[in-house]
């Protein structure tokens, strides 16, 4: 339910803070820092165990299990999906590069904060894992080694120094890093619903499964009539 819940936070508060962002970029990357900074000292120590039940699951829980950083992601991916005359991509295309930002360094947030016990035994004990997960956290580091290029390319002052095409040739890599989001909620939820028939975790499965596979589609479709030669009146343009 936290990925419903984080999606309905972005679709509240994007488009009132649309033009803030644009103007005040570092100051909501020092803000998302912050509030990754205070859930990592959280759930370090004893503060997440003797927060409230409510604070440990909606607001570290939103952070810390990379709900709201998948939220803003899947802003992005629709943004990239989207035809060209759309008046969404109009509205929110200035600032997808700063959302891409936003939502990496939650990403490393929720690593650093979530992924510790698993990283630990991926490189010390992996017998530790069972099979799903063990597969999940070897996920996890491919697309860590993804999203480094790509959180760094999108700042303006790096991007600046690359050529048009050797940009977009890196930032494809976008493509299957998104896909591997879903793999992974995939490797970490069936099983769970496997073993305990959770109603939360069917819906969470539905809801994720209706934003990535419709990315999907929606991208391959626009992939395809990008391709496909303009024509005036049944007539092929030269």
């Amino acid at each position: 339910m936290l990925f419903i819940i984080a999606l309905c936070i972005v679709a509240v508060f994007l488009p009132l803070l649309r033009g803030s962002i644009k103007k005040h970029a570092h100051i909501y990357y020092a803000v998302t820092v912050a509030l990754c900074a205070f859930t990592i000292v959280a759930t370090y120590t004893s503060a997440f165990t003797a927060a409230p039940t409510w604070v440990r699951t909606y607001v570290f829980g939103l952070l810390e299990r990379g709900a709201l950083s998948t939220a803003i992601f899947t802003a992005v991916m629709c943004l990239g999906a989207l035809p060209k005359t759309s008046s969404l991509l109009r509205k929110y295309m200035p600032i997808r590069a700063e959302l891409s930002i936003i939502a990496s360094i939650l990403v490393f947030g929720h690593n650093i904060a979530y992924g510790r016990t698993y990283f630990r035994f991926l490189f010390t004990n992996p017998g530790r894992l069972s099979v799903p997960v063990l597969i999940a956290a070897i996920f996890t580091i491919i697309m860590l080694a993804m999203l480094i290029p790509l959180f760094i390319t999108s700042f303006p002052t790096v991007r600046r120094r690359f050529k048009a095409k050797s940009w977009k040739r890196l930032q494809r890599m976008a493509y299957p890093f998104y896909m591997m989001i879903y793999g992974h909620v995939l490797l970490l939820t069936i099983p769970n619903i496997i073993t305990s028939g959770a109603v939360s975790s069917i819906i969470n499965l539905v809801v994720y499964s209706v934003v990535f596979v419709g990315y999907a589609g929606a991208r391959i479709r626009k992939a395809v009539k990008q391709h496909q030669p303009q024509t005036v009146e049944g007539a092929k343009l030269a």
